[in-house]
């Protein structure tokens, strides 16, 4: 790692028991998904993908990080928000159904309230929302 850049934290570690990770995702698998999506994802998000497919909560019961598929499947309830992937990429969600999204312009994360889309920030990019995940799952 070069100085001043940032390590992606893709595995939360062997004593953080919390998350079941799919096995990763294929080059086929990104190329697949960006085709249905229309868009490239972000680099931190293929990195992401490309050291699991989905993470899944074992004590809540729910996809901390979908699985590429249900990514592409949220475009079809998601697509009433104008612009929503020109602006950020939601791959995952908190439990409760409100989807957590990848900002583009400054990657941070986002939660995004599917009562009156509007966004609460959870984490100033991928390093910081696995410290602030973790605590919750």
């Amino acid at each position: 790692m070069k100085i001043g850049e940032t390590q992606l934290v893709t595995d939360p570690g062997p004593s953080e028991e919390r998350l079941r990770r799919n096995p990763p995702a294929t080059t086929d698998d990104l190329v697949q998904a960006e085709d249905a999506l229309g868009t490239l994802l972000p680099d931190q998000l293929v990195r992401l993908y490309k050291a699991a497919n989905g993470q899944y909560s074992i004590h809540g019961q729910w996809w901390v990080i979908w699985p590429l598929d249900q990514m592409v499947d949220a475009e079809s309830w998601l697509r009433r928000i104008d612009g929503y992937l020109d602006d950020w990429i939601p791959f995952g969600d908190d439990g409760t159904g409100d989807p957590y999204c990848f900002h583009r312009a400054d990657q941070s994360i986002t939660r995004l309230s599917m009562i009156d889309l509007s966004h609460e920030r959870v984490a100033m990019g991928l390093p910081d929302f696995w410290t602030v995940v973790l605590s919750r799952v």
